[in-house]
């Protein structure tokens, strides 16, 4: 429906030669992900030197998700209505903590409220709830990013350009 194949040309501009994962068949906008947010995840994991294969829940409801990635609307690309939600799950398995806080801090870069979900009810099921603060969504996310926020602010963590307009998008549709 309307994927974005991103090819190996293309995968060899995101990844130096000596973090290339091959063979994998090409990487897919998954259903559910703004081509904006799946663009921005592709340079975050670039910068971050992980693989990308690791997209779990865009559009969908889990009950672990409360909800939170119900769709929050569509955008238009190349002629057709996407329907998206500003929310994704990423795995971690694979990652460990330098690698982790590297990753957390290039999604943050490139738009994205990210929480790593561990412990608790998450125990057993580890990964990275990612918001892509850009794009209009839904009330519950907004608060979200918004406690990211309040939290990096008071770990005197740096503040990105982008910071200072995302909430012109905050009209859930």
């Amino acid at each position: 429906m309307g994927a974005v194949i991103i090819g190996t040309l293309a995968l060899r501009e995101y990844w130096p030669p000596a973090t290339r994962f091959f063979p994998h068949p090409p990487l897919t906008r998954p259903y559910g992900m703004a081509p904006a947010a799946f663009d921005a995840f592709l340079r975050a994991c670039n910068d971050a030197q992980i693989h990308p294969y690791r997209i779990g829940q865009t559009i969908g409801n889990h009950p672990l998700s409360a909800g939170y990635h119900r769709r929050d609307g569509t955008v238009s690309f190349r002629g057709q209505k996407i329907p998206y939600t500003a929310a994704v799950d990423l795995g971690t398995r694979d990652l460990n903590r330098v690698q982790l806080a590297r990753f957390l801090e290039s999604l943050a870069e490139q738009g994205f409220a990210a929480f790593y979900r561990e412990g608790g009810k998450w125990r057993g099921n580890e990964h990275i709830h990612a918001i892509y603060a850009p794009l209009r969504m839904k009330p519950q996310l907004q608060r979200q990013v918004r406690q990211w926020e309040t939290r990096r602010r008071r770990g005197k963590m740096p503040t990105f350009r982008w910071q200072r307009r995302w909430h012109l998008n905050w009209r859930a549709q």
